[in-house]
């Protein structure tokens, strides 16, 4: 019975992100988010790939050069297949997930607000998703996720981060 009270009393004292909305709002049926979703998906293809092209012209203008790209890609390739995890198996979407954000700057998410007064827009989107994998310490197969980050500047979707 104690147990049991215990158990109650945390998942009620427990905050979860869902109960949140200020912090992780859902995304408006009037967001079209299909570019976002699309470069989601694309942005899988970066990293099993290497593609230093295909990241360019997703990702959010910067004075990288290819090499420096291509380094980037290469750190991101390693995390995926040889430390973290053994690969990235059936990439999909996760709509469970997905968040936007119509005032970034001004979020009360503070990884949102202050990469939006950084980089200069307003309104972010987050993508989630998720892929099977193996890990590699143990050999069990599982699941890995995050979130792809988007930012519309000048009425374009750039991402920002990549998986």
């Amino acid at each position: 019975m104690l147990r049991t009270m215990f158990l109650a009393a945390l998942v009620v004292a427990t905050p979860c992100q869902a109960w949140n909305l200020d912090k992780y709002p859902p995304i408006p049926d009037n967001i079209d988010i299909s570019i976002p979703k699309e470069n989601c998906i694309k942005a899988a293809e970066v990293v099993i790939n290497q593609d230093v092209e295909l990241f360019k012209a997703l990702f959010i203008p910067n004075p990288a050069t290819d090499a420096q790209v291509a380094q980037l890609l290469k750190t991101k390739h390693d995390k995926y297949f040889k430390k973290r995890y053994t690969g990235i198996s059936n990439f999909r979407l996760s709509n469970a997930y997905d968040y936007y954000y119509e005032d970034a700057k001004n979020s009360i998410n503070d990884v949102v607000s202050s990469e939006a007064k950084s980089k200069g827009y307003d309104e972010e989107v987050w993508i989630g998703y998720t892929f099977d994998t193996t890990d590699p310490e143990t050999n069990f197969d599982g699941e890995g996720g995050g979130y792809c980050r988007f930012a519309k500047v000048d009425e374009h979707w750039y991402m920002i981060n990549l998986l």
